[in-house]
Formats: structure tokens, C-alpha cells, sequence
């Protein structure tokens, strides 16, 4: 869910996405004609992988840029928002 979508939520219900339940989310996302993005196991196997203190470039792994076209695929089929790609993609690199 994007940051705009987010925000559209909480002005709908006052309470954060995350605060919700599955049912209260996925019924606001529908009462607001925001589309739900399903998580694919490749999702699941790239937040898995991430480590959020050590960049992936700067640990020396070759398997970045690897996590960088799975992200840029993802980020194609429109799975990641143009802002999540470009987050995740900060992150490996360390910016």
C-alpha cells in the first residue's frame, strides 16, 4: 500500500492501517477503491533476505544486484509502488 493510500485510510477510518484488523483494512481498501496487492512468495523471499542494518552492496555480495532485478521486476508488474522500489532499492545501497 502506498503512503497516499495509507493516509487515505486513516482519514477514513482515524485509525493507522496498521492498527486495523485484515477484515477493517480490506473492507476500507474496498469502501475506498483501493486495489489490493497479493504477497508473492518472491515478496516474502525479499523481505526475508533484506537485513536493515547491513546494505547488501557494501557487505562485498555479488547477490545484490540479483535482489535489485527481482525488486525491478516486481516494481514493473506493479507488486512495489514506484516509492517502495525506490525505498528497497536505497536500502541495498546503502543510500
Amino acid at each position: 500500500m502506498t503512503t497516499k493510500d495509507a493516509d487515505r485510510v486513516k482519514e477514513h477510518t482515524g485509525t493507522d492501517p496498521e492498527e486495523l484488523t485484515d477484515e477493517e483494512l480490506a473492507q476500507a481498501m474496498d469502501q475506498l477503491g483501493i486495489d489490493k496487492e497479493q504477497v508473492t512468495a518472491a515478496d516474502k523471499e525479499i523481505a526475508a533476505s533484506g537485513d536493515a542494518t547491513t546494505p547488501a552492496a557494501a557487505t562485498g555480495d555479488p547477490g545484490y544486484a540479483d535482489e535489485l532485478q527481482k525488486l525491478a521486476d516486481l516494481n514493473k508488474a506493479g507488486v512495489l509502488t514506484d516509492e517502495e522500489f525506490a525505498a528497497k532499492k536505497a536500502q541495498i545501497l546503502g543510500l
